[in-house]
């Protein structure tokens, strides 16, 4: 039943993975994304056959801006020097505050673009 020991060990277990996973997301943001992108393009591509909708257009959006953001961040990643301008307009367009743990993420770009900090995947 649900008083089980080894329930409540389950779940604390869970609860600490995922408590681990949403402190270092911003590390792995950026590989999980581009490691899932087919399925999000198979999954635009069934969207588009469907008739329009506010919904639809808000999720097209946020597809457009993730795949953009994602893309600028991965850049960054590479070299910062180089995309430094892309970093900034992330910076400035609010766009990193879209997404969880914006100033680990500005932080964790610039210093795997400077190579100061190794890029981790999952």
């Amino acid at each position: 039943h649900g008083g089980n020991l080894s329930l409540q060990k389950s779940a604390e277990k869970q609860h600490e993975v995922a408590r681990k996973l949403q402190k270092t997301a911003y590390k792995i943001d950026v590989p999980r994304f581009w490691g899932h992108l087919k399925d999000i393009e198979k999954f635009r591509a069934q969207l588009l056959t469907l008739p329009d909708s506010p919904g639809k257009r808000e999720i097209l959006r946020f597809q457009s801006f993730t795949i953009s953001h994602m893309t600028n961040r991965s850049r960054v990643q590479r070299n910062a020097l180089i995309f430094a301008p892309l970093f900034l307009w992330e910076v400035i367009s609010l766009h990193y505050f879209r997404r969880d743990q914006p100033f680990r993420s500005m932080l964790y770009d610039l210093l795997c673009g400077l190579k100061l900090r190794k890029i981790e995947h999952q």
